[in-house]
């Protein structure tokens, strides 16, 4: 997973952000993978943000193909695990809609903060256009829009 400048800007914002005082140390932050990922996916951006703000990254391991419900039981069973309590979560892509599962479905969740970067909170266009009949259409645009891209540069 690699992010841009823009989204290390915002994750930074965002640790930044879940500070309570300027001499806090090693705020816990739970990170959650997306799809086809897994935990150490998120290596780079952690290194480099604990570098520059006192955190102490949690990133959580899941089978990203599980049912969501699984998922979030997965999320629950990890935070409860480590301690966690009042946590902020960094999440991408297929990991914002796991922990969105998590907070929905618990009375007392144990994230209170949450940032999700890349998720599909609208759902995705081949699961939409399943759904109406006409991922045959859907698929054929992607092919142009695939073929009409710039071959060089």
């Amino acid at each position: 997973m690699r992010f841009s400048a823009k989204e290390l800007l915002v994750c930074f914002v965002a640790v930044c952000a879940v500070h309570g005082s300027a001499d806090a140390q090693n705020d816990p932050v739970v990170f959650v993978h997306g799809l086809r990922q897994n935990g150490s996916s998120w290596n780079g951006l952690t290194n480099d943000l604990a570098q520059m703000n006192p955190i102490d990254p949690f990133k959580v391991y899941m089978e990203s193909f599980e049912p969501y419900s699984d998922q979030a039981n997965t999320l629950a069973s990890y935070l409860s695990s480590v301690g966690a309590y009042n946590w902020p979560a960094i999440s991408h892509s297929n990991g914002g809609v796991v922990v969105r599962e998590y907070v929905r479905t618990r009375s007392d969740p144990l994230i209170n903060r949450h940032l999700s970067l890349g998720t599909p909170h609208l759902g995705a266009p081949l699961a939409a256009n399943l759904y109406l009949g006409v991922v045959h259409t859907w698929a054929a645009n992607v092919g142009w829009d695939i073929l009409a891209a710039p071959l060089f540069y």
